[in-house]
């Protein structure tokens, strides 16, 4: 098994998380954390670093997800874990932690897990022009 964190800027993460337990049922080793207004970096860093250091005593691997590449959650999860062997994933979205959620126990390859949770992201993202496409499908 492979733990998660999610990471974001206010409630992102915890919806996140919320959103995929409703969807898949309560996952264990999945964990949130939101940065808000008036939080500091080392101590995000250091909520980070007490979730990865309890994967670890488990000797699991992990995965960090993030919002945005170069902010807050991604710099202090970056500093903590500077002298890990990690992975930080960012622009984390609701189609990627399912599908790491639903393969994570199949996978002890985690960048392949990674590689195809990226896909799938992508894959999941489309444009839809209701007026044209719900007409076709109506023809049909």
């Amino acid at each position: 098994m492979v733990g998660i964190i999610v990471c974001s800027h206010s409630n992102l993460a915890k919806g996140i998380k919320d959103a995929a337990n409703m969807i898949l049922g309560e996952q264990k080793n999945f964990d949130s954390i939101g940065f808000y207004e008036g939080d500091e970096l080392t101590n995000y860093g250091n909520k980070v670093k007490e979730i990865t250091d309890r994967y670890e005593k488990m000797n699991m691997q992990y995965i960090i997800f993030v919002d945005l590449l170069g902010a807050s959650p991604f710099n202090a999860s970056a500093i903590a874990l500077a002298a890990k062997d990690s992975r930080i994933v960012t622009g984390v979205n609701l189609p990627m932690i399912l599908e790491v959620l639903m393969n994570r126990n199949d996978s002890s390859d985690i960048d392949a897990l990674l590689k195809n949770a990226l896909a799938s992201s992508r894959d999941s993202m489309k444009i839809i022009n209701t007026k044209i496409d719900l007409e076709e499908e109506v023809k049909k």
